[in-house]
Order: structure tokens, then C-alpha cells, then sequence
């Protein structure tokens, strides 16, 4: 979409706007040394903000048209997702790869049973599978003697926080 007479003004053009926040500036200079170090570049959509950003610095940037824009349709997708990925194909001049799974949610969830309920209880059981934990019903004091490397997901296990903590929430 962008020449590279245009990088220059892109570039100028964040200088300006960032006002003291380089934030922006820096995750434009790592794209740009990503873009020219690498050859076969493949970037992740999923129609959000985060994605929306990065792929309007890396078309800025990608003056050789050598990024992949994939978005992994999963099925579960709102229509105005769909619609917002057309939109960015349009204003960007690209094509957003669609790639459905091997197999379906429902299918997986019939075949491997439903999914955790969130990420902190899936990295305590991470946790403990590294440590080797065999899914004992002990009190904390000896569990974490045997698992001494493991000390907060034990906690979670045995649901070892003060009452009213709140802490004991996050078992779920």
C-alpha cells in the first residue's frame, strides 16, 4: 500500500504523534527490522484492536508485499468480526487467509472433554504436570514438601488461602 517515500512520512508522522510516547515508534522500528531480516512472515489477525494495529504498521512497512495475513476461523465468530476483516482487506489492500481447524468445538470438546475455565488454572495444572504431581488428596504442608518447586499451585490444589482472601476464588 505504501511506497518507500512513504516510509519516511510514516515515520515523521509517529515522531510527531507519539508526544513523548514511544511506544508506538518502538513497535514500529521492531517491525521494520522483522520485516527485513525475514523473508516468509506470516501474520495472526483475529479482528481486534491489538491485530488491527499491527497490521496498519506492517503495512506501512511492508513496502515488498511479503507478509501473510492469516485469521484462524474457529466457528464461533461474530458476523461484524467477518465484516471488520473485509473492511481491513479493503482498506489495506490484502488478502486476510481463512483457516478453519482439523476439527471442529463441539467435536473437540465431545473428543477431549470441555476446556479449562481459565488460564491461571490451566498454568497450575502445567505446573504441577511438570513437577510430576500425582493428583494426591494431602494437606498443603505435605504436598509442598514433596513438590517444594511447585509451592503455588500446590496452594491452588488445596485451596490453601486465608478466608475472605478472595484468593480462594480463583480456584475456579
Amino acid at each position: 500500500m505504501y511506497e518507500r517515500s512513504d516510509l519516511l512520512d510514516s515515520i515523521s508522522e509517529l515522531l510527531e504523534k507519539a508526544d513523548g510516547n514511544y511506544a508506538i515508534f518502538d513497535s514500529f522500528t521492531k517491525a521494520f527490522s522483522v520485516l527485513q531480516k525475514h523473508h516468509n512472515i506470516a501474520c495472526s489477525i483475529s479482528g481486534g484492536k491489538d491485530s488491527d494495529i499491527m497490521m496498519d504498521i506492517i503495512s506501512r512497512l511492508d513496502v515488498e508485499r511479503k507478509v501473510r495475513y492469516i485469521w484462524f476461523d474457529t466457528g464461533l465468530e461474530y458476523k461484524a468480526t467477518k465484516d471488520h476483516l473485509k473492511d481491513l482487506e479493503n482498506k489495506y489492500g490484502v488478502t486476510i487467509e481463512k483457516i478453519k481447524p482439523l476439527k471442529s468445538i463441539p467435536q473437540s470438546c465431545k473428543e477431549y472433554g470441555q476446556p479449562f475455565l481459565s488460564k491461571y488454572v490451566s498454568g497450575n495444572i502445567y505446573s504441577l504436570q511438570r513437577h510430576g504431581f500425582k493428583w494426591e488428596d494431602k494437606p498443603f504442608e505435605t504436598l509442598v514438601e514433596e513438590y517444594p518447586g511447585c509451592a503455588s499451585a500446590i496452594k491452588w490444589w488445596c485451596n490453601a488461602y486465608p478466608v475472605g482472601s478472595g484468593a480462594e476464588r480463583e480456584r475456579e
